[in-house]
Order: structure tokens, then C-alpha cells, then sequence
């Protein structure tokens, strides 16, 4: 089971209460709030700390550190070293950018559609998601069905650039 929760800060309400939000059974419980926490690098402790205390003791991973603020990154050493199993995944699209099919490189629809669907109209040019031909108008349509949520805007990334973060 998946949960999610968007838009929200790491603390304190979600990391006091996370085994009424994520469940007693967790095994996984992973940390991607660096947009809504901010310099607030207390929230992210809190978070991780409680979640070394729930009962299941889940794997605790962190998903990037928002700006790549070396603070982040001590709170999982903290963790490491008083034995909690912790990880850190960091996901930049953007240094996988030159793998990506260059959507402006192709001479016709045909060729486009040739494309798997995951990187079709993902990169035009120099910019993921946007420009011509239709990387834009491709970022929220055409995704497989479950993966259109409400709530899109321009500065939250489409569907295929969180398929390829995982």
C-alpha cells in the first residue's frame, strides 16, 4: 500500500503521527519534503526520528534533499549511527537529460510515435517538459491511466519526469 502526502511540511503533525497516517505495518517510510520544509532542518530530523521509533521499524529513505543542503545530510548519519536503516536516493533528471530522445531531432509523427511513451515529448531541445514539439502539451496528457492527478501546475514536474524519478 502507497501513501502520499502533497503539499504538506515533514513536521510536526506528519512526523507525530505516522503510524495513524502511513499504518502499523510500514516498511518503507521515505522523506521528499524539501520544497515545503525548507531551511527547517528540524522537520526532518523529527521525521526520521520518529520514524525510527515505529513499531514495524521501517527503512527510512530519503528521496533528494530539496537544494542539496549538506545539512540534510548529516540528520541520515545521525541515524546510521544509532543503528536505524536509512538510505538516500538522489534523483536528478536533469544530468539524465543528454539519454533522453530529443523530441526536436525527429523528422515526422511517425518517428515521434516510435518513441516509448515514457520518454515520448519528455525533451525538446535543451529543456525537459517544455518547448516544441508538444513537450508541454505532452507533460500532463497521454499519461497512462492513474497517473493524472489533480492539482497540476507549471512548476510541479509531469508525469513522466516521477515515473523516471521512481
Amino acid at each position: 500500500r502507497n501513501y502520499a502526502m502533497g503539499g504538506m511540511s515533514s513536521g510536526p503533525l506528519l512526523s507525530l503521527c505516522n503510524e495513524a497516517v502511513y499504518g502499523l505495518d510500514a516498511d518503507v517510510i521515505s522523506w521528499d519534503y524539501g520544497m515545503t520544509d525548507g531551511k527547517a532542518f528540524w522537520k526532518k530530523s523529527l521525521y526520521e526520528s520518529r520514524a525510527g521509533v515505529h513499531r514495524n521499524r521501517p527503512l527510512i529513505v530519503n528521496v533528494g534533499t530539496g537544494d542539496g543542503n549538506i545539512r540534510r545530510l548529516h540528520t541520515e548519519e545521525e541515524l546510521e549511527s544509532a543503528g536505524l536503516p536509512c538510505m538516500h536516493y538522489e534523483s536528478d533528471m536533469f544530468s539524465m537529460k543528454e539519454g533522453i530522445p530529443d523530441m526536436t531531432t525527429f523528422g515526422n509523427r511517425q518517428e515521434m510515435d516510435a518513441v516509448p511513451p515514457f520518454l515520448r515529448y519528455f525533451r525538446c531541445g535543451t529543456e525537459l517538459e517544455k518547448g516544441d514539439p508538444d513537450c508541454r502539451t505532452y507533460k500532463y496528457s497521454d499519461a497512462p491511466e492513474g497517473c493524472n492527478p489533480p492539482g497540476q501546475v507549471s512548476w510541479h514536474p509531469g508525469w513522466k519526469a516521477h515515473a523516471l524519478q521512481g
